[in-house]
């Protein structure tokens, strides 16, 4: 869940600030789960940061770069979604993950 959710400010105003940026942070989140192979619930107490660099060390520059992006504290300083799904990390013309499918 996004920071942002867990904040004094946003139990006290009921979500005012939750947008769609907010999910952004859940599929960066989903998208550690699925690299470092645990759920978010099953890691012990490491930091975000550690485990982005734990990614970085198995993954490429770019994939860790969109994760960090996702991942990013503060609500203002993440992708669009727009701009998260258009990265190159996601979406490839070159590359068919199922076949049949693009």
């Amino acid at each position: 869940m996004a920071p942002e959710i867990w904040t004094q400010h946003m139990q006290q105003e009921g979500f005012a600030h939750y947008g769609i940026k907010s999910d952004v942070f859940s599929v960066g989140m989903v998208a550690l789960d699925m690299a470092t192979l645990e759920q978010a619930a099953r890691r012990d107490n490491t930091t975000l940061r550690n485990r982005i660099a734990i990614v970085s060390e198995k993954y490429s520059r770019d994939f860790t770069s969109w994760l960090s992006s996702c991942l990013a504290q503060e609500y203002d300083a993440r992708p669009s979604l727009e701009e998260a799904l258009s990265r190159a990390i996601v979406c490839r013309d070159d590359v068919t993950v199922i076949p049949g499918f693009r």
